[in-house]
C-alpha cells in the first residue's frame, strides 16, 4: 500500500468559541430533518443553551434537543456532569441533550454520562468529541473542512477526475462480475440481466451486530432487486405494488376505480457510485453487498421515483 500523504489532527481549539458553535450548528443542520433549529449563542443571551432544535423523526413525531458546545483543550467528567445537571434543572421538561466538545473525552467520562442518564431519567444523552467531528468532516463534509480550517482534500479538478475514475471502475467491475451474458432477444435493462436476484445494501455505520433504523426510516441492512448498471450508479427496485392511476397520473389505491386498469407500480432507487464506499461480491451472505453512506431522507440513494408498468 502506497502512502501518498499524512494528515495532522484538526485543532478545533484554535477556533474562536463562536466559530466553533457555528461549525457545530452547520453539522447538526445537515445531520437530521428539523422542524426548527436555532443558534441561540449568536444572540448573546442563550440561557445556557447554545443550540436548540426540534427534530422530525421517521414516524413524524417531534423530539426537542438542547445542545451545548464547549471549545476546550480538555474536558473532565465532572464538567460534563455539571453542565447536564444544570441544564436539566433549568429545563426539567426537556429530555434530550447533546454536548459537542473540541477535545477527547475519557471512558470514565462516558461511563459517568451513562449513569447520569439513568439517574436523571434522560431519554437521550450524547457527546460528540473531536474525533467524531473530524471523521464527520473528512468523510461527509469536505466543504466545511475547507471553510473552517482551510483544508482542501485536493483541488476541485482533482476531485472531479477522481470521481470519474471511481465511476468508471465501479461500472466496469460490476458489469463484468454481476451481469449475465447479453441475450439480444430480451430487453437491455431489467432484473433478468443479473446473476443475483438481490443485492444487500449496508450502512458503513452498521456495527455488524444489530440492524437499526435511522431517523428517516432506513434500515442499516436491507435487500434490493438490481435493475440496471449505468455510468453514474446502479438502479434498483425497492418496492413492488399494485394500484391505479388517477386523472393526474398519480398512483392511487381505491375501490372507486371506475374503468381504470390495475397497474404494476415499482418504486425505484438510484444508488450513485459516490455513495458506495466499497463492495464485497464474494461474502458469506452469497449475495453482493454494498457498503454505503446514508445521506438523509433518501438514505443511500440520490433519487427515488415510481415507475408504472
Amino acid at each position: 500500500m502506497k502512502i501518498t500523504r499524512t494528515t495532522n489532527p484538526i485543532h478545533f481549539e484554535d477556533l474562536e468559541p463562536m466559530r466553533f458553535e457555528d461549525l457545530s450548528f452547520n453539522l447538526l443542520y445537515r445531520q437530521s430533518k428539523w422542524h426548527s433549529i436555532n443558534h441561540l449563542g449568536r444572540s448573546g443571551s442563550d440561557g445556557g443553551i447554545d443550540i436548540e432544535g426540534t427534530e422530525i423523526l421517521s414516524n413524524n413525531d417531534l423530539k426537542d434537543w438542547i445542545v451545548q458546545c464547549k471549545r476546550y483543550k480538555s474536558f473532565s467528567p465532572g464538567e460534563a456532569e455539571k453542565i447536564i445537571k444544570d441544564l436539566k434543572n433549568k429545563y426539567p421538561k426537556n429530555n434530550n441533550f447533546l454536548l459537542i466538545i473540541s477535545c477527547p473525552f475519557s471512558k470514565t467520562g462516558h461511563d459517568r454520562l451513562k449513569s447520569l442518564k439513568e439517574e436523571l431519567r434522560i431519554e437521550e444523552l450524547e457527546i460528540w468529541t473531536n474525533s467524531n467531528l473530524e471523521a464527520e468532516l473528512y468523510h461527509n463534509h469536505p466543504d466545511l473542512l475547507n471553510i473552517y480550517f482551510g483544508i482542501s482534500i485536493g483541488t476541485s479538478f482533482d476531485l472531479r477526475l477522481e470521481l470519474i475514475e471511481k465511476r468508471k471502475k465501479f461500472r466496469n467491475d460490476l458489469n463484468r462480475e454481476l451481469l449475465k451474458e447479453f441475450d439480444p432477444t430480451k430487453p437491455i435493462i431489467g432484473a433478468h440481466r443479473f446473476q443475483h436476484r438481490k443485492f444487500i445494501i449496508r450502512s458503513v455505520m452498521d456495527d455488524d451486530h444489530e440492524t437499526y433504523q435511522d431517523n428517516f426510516g432506513w434500515y442499516s441492512y436491507f435487500g434490493v432487486q438490481p435493475y440496471y448498471i449505468g455510468d453514474f450508479g446502479i438502479t434498483v427496485n425497492l418496492e413492488l405494488d399494485y394500484g391505479y392511476l388517477n386523472d393526474d397520473n398519480e398512483f392511487i389505491k381505491t375501490s372507486d376505480t371506475g374503468n381504470r386498469e390495475k397497474r404494476t407500480i415499482i418504486k425505484k432507487g438510484h444508488l450513485p457510485y459516490e455513495n458506495i464506499l466499497t463492495y464485497d461480491l464474494d461474502n458469506g451472505e452469497c449475495r453482493p453487498m454494498f457498503y454505503c453512506v446514508y445521506k438523509g431522507e433518501n438514505g443511500p440513494f440520490d433519487k427515488i421515483e415510481w415507475e408504472v408498468e
